[in-house]
């Protein structure tokens, strides 16, 4: 990983800052020139973060672009939640960014809060859903972590005292049970 500085000349109005605002800036204004009709002009600058490239091709992409199937129990405009094929216990849900990002040294921050918000929520309905104690969130970086897909993910897992973990990535789950776990997620979360 390297990183950059870019400058930017941008303006301002009512309507924020054209050209440059968005979830994908993180801008702090260095000076503003003020002109005619409340526009504000200034120099901006962002810190570019640059990794190895994002491997488009993997699972989880694929279900994004809605190349793969997926039992979906919620999504918005920045995270898609499904249920895990090859459950460590009932229940288990994966939470994953829409933004390509390997881990999350990769992610966008803004993305990011995003993606945990959804975490958040999603574990609530998990909880509920399985009548869980506890909960579990798991974020592995890297294949010495135990990563098995490179796009940034979060395990959901319902937790009750004695209950063993299957092992993770051995064994598919039945469509069928998969799908009612979902829906029983998805009542929750409407």
């Amino acid at each position: 990983m390297h990183e950059s500085i870019v400058l930017l000349l941008a303006a301002s109005g009512k309507n924020g800052w054209a050209g440059i605002h968005g979830h994908k800036l993180i801008l702090a204004m260095k000076q503003c020139i003020p002109l005619r009709d409340s526009l504000c002009y200034g120099i901006a600058y962002k810190k570019e973060r640059h990794f190895m490239a994002y491997d488009t091709d993997n699972i989880f992409a694929k279900i994004l672009r809605g190349e793969a199937p997926a039992f979906k129990v919620y999504e918005d405009d920045y995270a898609l939640a499904f249920m895990d094929v090859m459950p460590q216990v009932e229940g288990h849900t994966l939470v994953i960014p829409k933004d390509p990002a390997e881990n999350l040294l990769d992610a966008d921050p803004v993305i990011l809060g995003a993606t945990i918000q959804v975490v958040q929520t999603v574990a609530e309905a998990v909880k509920q859903a399985f009548s869980a104690p506890g909960i579990m969130i798991a974020q592995l970086n890297g294949v010495a972590a135990g990563q098995s897909v490179f796009h940034l993910h979060f395990h959901i897992m319902p937790r009750f005292e004695g209950l063993e973990f299957k092992i993770h990535a051995q064994n598919m789950e039945d469509p069928a049970k998969l799908e009612q776990h979902a829906e029983r997620i998805r009542n929750l979360l409407s």
